[in-house]
C-alpha cells in the first residue's frame, strides 16, 4: 500500500479503476493485493492540507459492496467491507504493521506455542 502511493496519487481515477478491475480476479490472493492496491487509493486520510476528499465512482463503490457480501474468501469479504467503510465515513484507513491493512487477526506466538506442545504432549 505505501509503495503504490509512489505511483498514484490520491484518488487518481485511472489507478483506482485499474486496481478494481483486478478485484475480479479468480486467485483469491490477486483480490487481496487488489483490494490492499484499492485501500492506498482510495484512503480517506491520503488529502493534503486544504484538499477536500474525492470520493471514488459508484462502480468502485459497487465493486466493494459486491465482494463484501458475495466473496467466498473471507477476508476477500473483510476487507472489502472495512475499505467501504472507510469510504463512507472518510476516515482514514490505519496501517497494520508492515503498511498493509489487518485482514486476519495475528497469531499469538504464546497460543501457538501452548497448542503445539499440547498436541506435542497428547502424542507422547
Amino acid at each position: 500500500m505505501i509503495r503504490l502511493r509512489c505511483f498514484a496519487a490520491p484518488w487518481d481515477k485511472q489507478a483506482t479503476l485499474a486496481a478494481t478491475k483486478r478485484t475480479a480476479c479468480q486467485c483469491y490472493e490477486n483480490r487481496i493485493a487488489a483490494l490492499h492496491a484499492l485501500a492506498g487509493i482510495v484512503d480517506p486520510g491520503a488529502a493534503v492540507a486544504g484538499e477536500e476528499y474525492l470520493p471514488p465512482d459508484e462502480e468502485v463503490v459497487q465493486q466493494l459492496v459486491h465482494l463484501s457480501v458475495e466473496d467466498d474468501y473471507q477476508p476477500v469479504k473483510r476487507l472489502a467491507a472495512s475499505i467501504l467503510q472507510h469510504i463512507q465515513s472518510k476516515e482514514p484507513i490505519e496501517l497494520a504493521g508492515y503498511g498493509s491493512l489487518l485482514v486476519a487477526p495475528p497469531l499469538d506466538n504464546r497460543r501457538f506455542m501452548e497448542a503445539h506442545e499440547k498436541t506435542l504432549g497428547d502424542s507422547a
